[in-house]
């Protein structure tokens, strides 16, 4: 005779994921993935299919047919078929059911029409190799004992669910697009004020820190300029692979930008207006959809220190000089010298390591100290250790030197060529801050230094005073 449930132990089993599943070989996780639980009961005459089931329903529960006080030794219930709106990317069994000594409780599944079984083991993730949405179960009992019997009560279904439609792709792909194209005038929208993009420099990667950035800029800005120009902005898409998230980078100057995402259909009409071509890092070739600032220029595969261009800048009278006990290679230049921090910016001067000038001391060439464009306003600091920085003003211009010192080029390559200085701390200070746009930012630790591609040796020591002088921005974690 059927076991009374007070004699065995009830099995409750109820299981959530809520690890990330690995990405399938075809379809990744490009589109989200959503979570659909359903349980099942036996409550009604109708939960078993009676033209294909072989079980009995009592007291809310199905267990083997009996026939002569005895059970029968195996039975099967066919529920009907179950729906879903998306495509199943898993599908995880559990349930509550009864399962003395000798007795077994299995789950099967066919999907759609097909007349293929799969087995579902308890509390363990199935994934369908073709994409599908509707399905059977097949509840299956036995016992080896025929005086028991095993029961079920309820089965639930923790499905994941992805649109892997065309459709569904096609409206993915432009829905990327259209928000690619909505950060584009973001950066527009900035640049308009600020003559330069956001300047990011993370991992190209690493791009949930990338886009975390650039609105941590923006809304520095938003708070020091009381102009929104987060208006547009765009959030990270969820919930997919790193892939088909979207990248910002800019080169060290922020003249120009590449966003990208990868798209699903490598035959997408949106390659036609694509940019293409091997930029910071980034291969943008179809399946990457990229919008570059810099469109009309096809770049040499040869990244360079500080801008995305390659084109050599040779300037006229121009002299490399060094000596004999230092590796350092400076460049002279109007009876001024300079160091080129790096091969990469003295190759961009039109530098030849064949012809550089070997001189036994260096201390009658002053160094270079301020510099300014001949046509143009803006002065800058040349910081020892190679970098030009802004001077907002006299005042913060005479914390380091006199205006008689600032030289004015009519060649202005040589301005072009430095590279920024971004990261700064003041004088006996321990605060290492992101400067851009006259705004300061803390780097809260070395960590996030180093991830936004810094090296400790970027870090340039100034006066106090020209620190207090910056609004300060979010600090960046």
């Amino acid at each position: 005779m059927r076991v009374k449930k007070s004699n065995v132990i009830i099995l409750i089993i109820t299981f959530f994921l809520f690890t990330t599943l690995l990405p399938k070989a075809v379809f990744a996780l490009a589109a989200p993935i959503e979570q659909s639980y359903k349980c099942y009961t036996f409550r009604s005459s109708r939960s078993c299919d009676a033209a294909r089931s072989t079980v009995e329903q009592e007291d809310d529960v199905i267990l083997l047919r009996q026939e002569n006080d005895v059970y029968s030794t195996s039975g099967v219930c066919w529920t009907g078929e179950i729906r879903f709106s998306k495509d199943i990317y898993s599908i995880t069994p559990s349930g509550v059911y009864l399962m003395p000594n000798g007795t077994q409780v299995k789950v099967f599944v066919k999907f759609e029409d097909s007349i293929k079984e799969y087995s579902l083991p308890w509390n363990t993730a199935y994934e369908p190799k073709e994409p599908v949405r509707k399905l059977r179960l097949k509840i299956f009992l036995s016992t080896n004992n025929q005086d028991v019997s095993p029961s079920v009560e309820e089965i639930c279904l923790n499905v994941k669910l992805q649109d892997r439609s065309e459709k569904g792709i096609e409206g993915r792909d432009n829905t990327r697009v259209s928000e690619l194209k909505r950060t584009k005038r973001v950066l527009d929208n900035y640049y308009n004020d600020f003559n330069s993009y956001p300047v990011v420099n993370i991992k190209t990667r690493d791009k949930d820190g990338q886009w975390r950035f650039l609105k941590d800029v923006l809304d520095a800005a938003s708070l020091s300029r009381r102009e929104n120009y987060t208006s547009g902005f765009v959030n990270q898409p969820q919930g997919v692979d790193d892939e088909y998230k979207y990248g910002y980078l800019t080169g060290s100057s922020g003249f120009h930008y590449l966003l990208w995402t990868k798209l699903e259909d490598i035959n997408s009409k949106h390659f036609q207006d694509s940019w293409q071509g091997q930029i910071l890092g980034v291969d943008c070739t179809p399946p990457n959809y990229c919008i570059y600032s810099k469109s009309d220029y096809v770049a040499d595969p040869l990244l360079q220190y500080f801008e995305e261009d390659k084109r050599t800048n040779k300037i006229e009278q121009a002299e490399f000089i060094k000596t004999d006990n230092s590796p350092q290679v400076w460049l002279k230049l109007d009876n001024y010298r300079f160091w080129l921090r790096t091969p990469d910016i003295f190759t961009q001067a039109g530098g030849d390591w064949d012809d550089i000038s070997l001189a036994s001391s260096l201390g009658d060439i002053p160094l270079l100290k301020f510099v300014k464009k001949q046509d143009e306003p803006e002065v800058y600091l040349i910081t020892a250790s190679g970098f030009k920085r802004h001077m907002p003003n006299i005042q913060i211009l005479n914390y380091y030197g006199q205006a008689e010192e600032i030289v004015s080029f009519e060649d202005t390559k040589i301005i072009d060529l430095l590279p920024e200085n971004y990261l700064i701390r003041g004088r006996e200070q321990t605060k290492v801050y992101f400067l851009d746009q006259k705004i300061k930012r803390w780097i809260t630790s070395p960590e996030v230094l180093i991830k936004l591609g810094f090296n400790w040796s970027d870090v340039v020591v100034i006066e106090p005073k020209e620190i207090d002088y910056y609004a300060e921005g979010a600090p960046i974690f």
